[in-house]
């Protein structure tokens, strides 16, 4: 026969003393990292709470972004070089070369963003060659 102490407690709680570990175990990760989060937040809301305005990069994927909504297949270059910044407060233009259906073009995009935690724009203009789409 087995230990009496631990054949009672496994039929007083239904689970032996490792399961009972394992369990602890598992509640005090799941406080630490809620509280961690609740501490330090996360790495998505630090940029709003410091006002960062947008970089290059994430301009450029804002830009074509745009572009994937209003044209038809778009092209374009994946390359930040290939585009010209230019910020003006809290608008931004944004020009690059886009192919659409075989043909290359010149777009010029100005956006705004509503405040300085630069977490939402509207579009201004989208020109692409000589055409105004917005």
């Amino acid at each position: 026969m087995g230990n009496n102490k631990v054949d009672d407690y496994k039929q007083k709680y239904g689970y032996s003393s490792t399961t009972g570990c394992f369990i602890f175990f598992i509640l005090v990760a799941i406080i630490v990292y809620f509280g961690w989060k609740i501490l330090f937040g996360s790495s998505s809301t630090s940029s709003n709470i410091k006002n960062e305005k947008p970089d290059e990069v994430t301009l450029m994927t804002y830009a074509q972004m745009i572009l994937d909504g209003y044209l038809n297949s778009p092209k374009y270059s994946s390359y930040k070089g290939d585009y010209t910044f230019v910020e003006t407060g809290l608008r931004y233009k944004i020009e690059g070369n886009v192919k659409e259906n075989g043909i290359n073009q010149r777009f010029y995009l100005i956006i705004e963003f509503d405040n300085t935690n630069y977490n939402e724009y509207k579009i201004i203009s989208l020109q692409v060659g000589n055409s105004r789409i917005l």
